[in-house]
């Protein structure tokens, strides 16, 4: 963040940690595949800096890795970070999409099967986007991006 934002014009009014973190309404973070986990990791490590997230095709792989998904422990996780960070009060959102026919469907699905059973992520917060008919693909990003986008700003 600081490599861009000392160098481009942005919200942030410098590289501080403070301006940063004051500028996070104006930040968001995706990826895809492997991305996405690495989407997840940036909304356990760096909430305080960006606001919106867009983990497409994966989920989070803070405990456990690929195939040791360990979903219900993750969700755990994000559920406590949210609550000990006051993001609530602060404000984020994450918008979470795989398709239909993506190979790796069934890890975003059962995170996002866990998380909308809980109380904590609200559609203010979280938005899970069932893809019909979607694969692991540039095309199913390219939605993910169209509808995703016009939420965070």
């Amino acid at each position: 963040m600081p490599a861009v934002e000392g160098q481009f014009h942005t919200w942030a009014a410098s590289t501080s940690p403070e301006d940063l973190k004051a500028s996070r309404d104006h930040r968001a973070f995706g990826g895809f595949s492997l991305g996405s986990v690495t989407t997840w990791l940036q909304f356990c490590y760096d909430a305080d800096y960006i606001r919106y997230f867009l983990p497409m095709s994966g989920s989070s792989w803070y405990y456990g890795t690929y195939g040791d998904f360990q979903i219900e422990k993750n969700v755990d996780f994000i559920e406590q970070l949210v609550r000990d960070n006051d993001l609530e009060e602060h404000g984020y959102f994450i918008y979470h999409a795989v398709g239909t026919n993506d190979s790796v469907k069934s890890q975003s699905i059962d995170m996002a099967d866990e998380m909308l059973t809980r109380e904590l992520f609200t559609p203010e917060h979280y938005v899970f986007y069932l893809k019909d008919g979607g694969y692991h693909d540039f095309n199913a990003v390219q939605e993910y991006l169209y509808n995703a986008l016009p939420l965070f700003f």
